[in-house]
């Protein structure tokens, strides 16, 4: 396939080749990610099913709820359009004298994300009630406080475990995603096709844009979440502990001053600052081809 690009010379077939290297390459170094990181994911799943014992309220526990129902729905939405790019692509294939072939899923650095932000919820919500029961003892209440500041302490290993498993993937899938866009743009404007590859090249742009959509959207939440610790700890009723209590919650706020940040390759922070910039990188991209072509 790769030999092949060396050999073409219609621009279709050239940028078509060129977006399924592209492709390839991206999948080939994801599921490398996956393989190398396996003990890391299994170690995530052990922690997740330990914060999930945690959360005994009905507030807690519809905050889970809800994230799951978010999970699900993510990817069912994802499935969903990369089917119809399969689809569209074998119907442009099937009307051509040319072969088409389309994109791989990886919704999972988006899916550890969204778990790790309505934990880092249910978190701020026990927090926040730390105290507010009158007839609960300063013992209790002490002992509650610990275990939300080992909560947390799981909650960075398991953002560090994370950030660890999805920064290079994350990282592979920028850089995809502001080449495939940029070529299957130039294809959609500069190539003559059929109807269902026109439809197919739509529904492919769309779906390469969402995959780092999820990312940073995600991301940027979770960014948002973990900082909102700091402001749960002021929310509780720490007036009216003992001296232990107050001296355990400053500790803990100090602790808490750094931000959940993924850092995809250590370079670029995930969230819809740089989802907005890598746009920007491949419409730059885009118009240099098209002054070219």
């Amino acid at each position: 396939m790769t030999i092949l690009l060396f050999k073409l010379d219609r621009l279709k077939d050239i940028f078509s080749n060129l977006s399924l290297n592209i492709t390839t390459i991206a999948i080939i170094l994801k599921f490398a990610n996956i393989l190398f990181r396996r003990r890391n994911i299994l170690d995530v799943n052990s922690w997740v099913h330990q914060l999930d014992t945690r959360a005994t309220s009905a507030d807690e526990q519809e905050c889970l709820r809800s994230a799951i129902h978010t999970a699900r729905k993510m990817f069912h939405v994802t499935c969903t359009m990369f089917t119809g790019a399969v689809i569209l692509g074998e119907l442009g294939a099937l009307l051509s004298h040319e072969k088409t072939l389309d994109v791989s899923n990886d919704t999972f650095p988006a899916i550890y994300m969204l778990v790790l932000t309505a934990h880092v919820k249910t978190l701020n919500i026990r927090i926040r009630r730390l105290g507010v029961h009158v007839t609960e003892s300063w013992q209790a209440t002490n002992e509650e406080l610990r275990q939300c500041i080992k909560d947390q302490q799981m909650l960075v290993e398991y953002f560090h475990t994370v950030r660890k498993v999805t920064s290079a993937a994350i990282f592979v899938q920028f850089f995809v995603t502001g080449m495939e866009a940029c070529i299957t743009a130039v294809c959609v404007f500069c190539v003559e096709g059929n109807l269902f590859e026109l439809m197919f090249l739509g529904e492919y742009f769309f779906c390469v844009i969402l995959e780092i959509f999820l990312y940073c959207y995600f991301g940027d939440e979770l960014v948002h979440e973990s900082g909102r610790i700091t402001e749960a700890i002021y929310s509780c009723n720490r007036m009216d502990q003992n001296r232990s209590f107050k001296r355990n919650l400053v500790i803990f706020m100090q602790s808490t001053q750094e931000s959940m940040t993924i850092i995809a390759g250590g370079i670029f922070s995930v969230n819809l600052s740089t989802f907005v910039s890598v746009l920007k990188s491949s419409y730059s991209l885009f118009a240099l081809l098209m002054s070219m072509t």
